[in-house]
């Protein structure tokens, strides 16, 4: 499920962190939205759409490299799977990557052999099912 995510300028937490509340848990200062996104475990379910392979695991550089360059960050949400209603109070799966952040710059053949190439080398990185 998304989350509004907030980023904090008041030196308590990193400027690349990215909380779910509004204020800093430390120091209580407010925040600046930076929108909505994907919590981890939904962005762990779009990486094995995209990908066919499990989100976690010694096979990830591996298949960074031979799987990223097939894809593109989605230019509709800008990467975030997720778009913001009016108002900004809510939100909706993005319709062009349909929630994945990424979109394919080839052939859905070539993206299989690919995979096939990082299974050939990490033979237990595949999720199941998987199309």
């Amino acid at each position: 499920m998304p989350a509004k995510m907030w980023k904090f300028h008041c030196g308590c937490q990193s400027e690349s962190v990215l909380l779910a509340v509004p204020n800093c848990d430390r120091c209580g200062a407010p925040g600046e939205c930076d929108g909505w996104h994907l919590l981890m475990m939904d962005a762990m379910a779009a990486y094995q759409k995209v990908y066919g392979l499990k989100p976690i695991g010694s096979h990830r550089d591996y298949a960074r490299t031979v799987m990223c360059p097939l894809f593109r960050l989605c230019e509709v949400c800008s990467g975030r799977g997720v778009l913001a209603l009016p108002g900004e109070d809510a939100c909706c799966r993005c319709p062009l990557c349909d929630g994945t952040l990424r979109v394919s710059n080839v052939s859905r053949k070539h993206v299989l052999r690919a995979r096939q190439q990082v299974l050939a080398v990490f033979p237990d990185a595949g999720a199941e099912p998987w199309e």
